[in-house]
């Protein structure tokens, strides 16, 4: 047995940190939508906004978890504003974006008052105290609501997400490759018809 020359030690790391640096720019290639054909990185970007709102309604059934209700919220709104933004090329039926378009409603009344509570929660500080016992009353009843929401939320978001979700899924796989230009292009015309 002939032990390696440094020489051939040094090469063979080199190699290596070039397979490396090479799977690495491949896997770059695959996550980033910019590189690709425009139906291609949007088919992409929209299955990974429906994973993530997959994720953030997940969450939301869990009431332990105190910004899920946001995080959902958002999920939603941005998967919405993407699928409306490129409707010429994701290829939905109206009902399935009316439906996406309820479930995001159906979290307004309880943010609507979680918003109110902490607006009130600050103003309370500052209260004239004979003001004070009925904005203490008012806070009980806000949060009573809000339990109420928030529990009618949990039992009808999950539910319709769970039904609305796979047809998604399925209605985004059909990725008809087209040969057009770059991502990139398709993103600025679409903020270009928004901005009109």
């Amino acid at each position: 047995y002939a032990a390696p020359t440094t020489m051939a030690v040094y090469s063979k790391t080199i190699r290596r940190g070039r397979v490396k640096r090479a799977s690495a720019r491949r896997r770059n290639q695959r996550d980033n939508p910019f590189g690709l054909p425009a139906a291609t990185g949007i088919h992409k970007q929209a299955l990974r906004m429906l994973h993530n709102t997959d994720r953030a309604v997940t969450r939301l059934a869990r009431t332990s978890d105190t910004e899920a209700l946001h995080d959902a919220r958002v999920a939603l709104r941005r998967l919405r504003s993407w699928l409306r933004d490129f409707e010429d090329i994701l290829p939905l039926k109206r009902k399935q974006r009316r439906q996406l378009q309820k479930l995001a409603h159906a979290s307004n009344p309880g943010r609507d008052l979680e918003v109110c509570l902490a607006w009130l929660d600050t103003a309370l500080a500052g209260m004239d105290p004979r003001a004070l016992a009925s904005a203490r009353q008012l806070a009980t009843q806000l949060t009573r609501l809000r339990a109420k929401s928030q529990a009618q939320l949990l039992r009808r978001v999950p539910a319709e997400w769970q039904r609305l979700s796979p047809k998604l899924k399925h209605a985004l796989a059909d990725n008809k490759r087209t040969r057009d230009g770059g991502f990139l292009q398709a993103y600025l015309a679409a903020l270009a018809r928004d901005v009109e």
